[in-house]
């Protein structure tokens, strides 16, 4: 199944993975969405990560990163979230849905620094991207290899990466850590 449904944080694919005959011909992705975040934030899982599905490979992690518009005031994370907090819940910013990782990191920053971040969810990470670009909302935490691209043609500007260390991509944006926001990884 080259496409399978979206919906449900991926619940909705690895389930029909786990369903599938095994056979060898079909692999289901396995994200920290759909076999880390969902467990915590879902009273039911159709599937059970343990025991329905086996791990095959591992292909690499990806960070995220936080990303404004290039005409955003705040050149860096300092500055952002001195904005942020004068903004208040004026301060929306898009996730490509509920219990993603881009809609957990927002809402750890509002936990661990008192933000008012408001979550705007959107069904994928490119209508809520599209957003930040036109203004809708004003940030985004996405993965990098997704918006390298925008970043390097100054579409969006890059802030912080959640990351444990810098990512080799984006040298010069510093991490969580790096700005005083430790344990905040999210990367598996």
């Amino acid at each position: 199944m080259p496409f399978p449904p979206g919906g449900a944080n991926a619940n909705i694919g690895m389930d029909l993975a786990a369903r599938a005959a095994p056979d060898g011909y079909t692999l289901g992705a396995c994200t920290i969405g759909n076999c880390a975040i969902n467990a915590s934030i879902y009273a039911r899982m159709p599937y059970d990560i343990s025991c329905d599905l086996v791990p095959v490979f591992w292909s690499g992690s990806v960070m995220n990163v936080l990303v404004v518009r290039p005409d955003h005031p705040a050149q860096d994370f300092p500055q952002f979230l001195a904005w942020a907090r004068h903004q208040g819940t004026a301060v929306n910013f898009s996730s490509s849905g509920f219990g993603s990782s881009n809609h957990l990191l927002p809402e750890l920053l509002n936990f661990r620094l008192g933000l008012q971040l408001t979550h705007v969810p959107f069904r994928g990470g490119a209508p809520g991207m599209q957003a930040v670009m036109q203004g809708a909302t004003q940030m985004k935490f996405e993965n990098v290899p997704t918006l390298i691209g925008t970043i390097r043609g100054g579409q969006l500007r890059p802030l912080v990466i959640n990351g444990r260390e810098r990512d080799p991509q984006l040298p010069d944006v510093p991490t969580l850590a790096e700005v005083g926001v430790a344990d905040a990884v999210a990367e598996p």
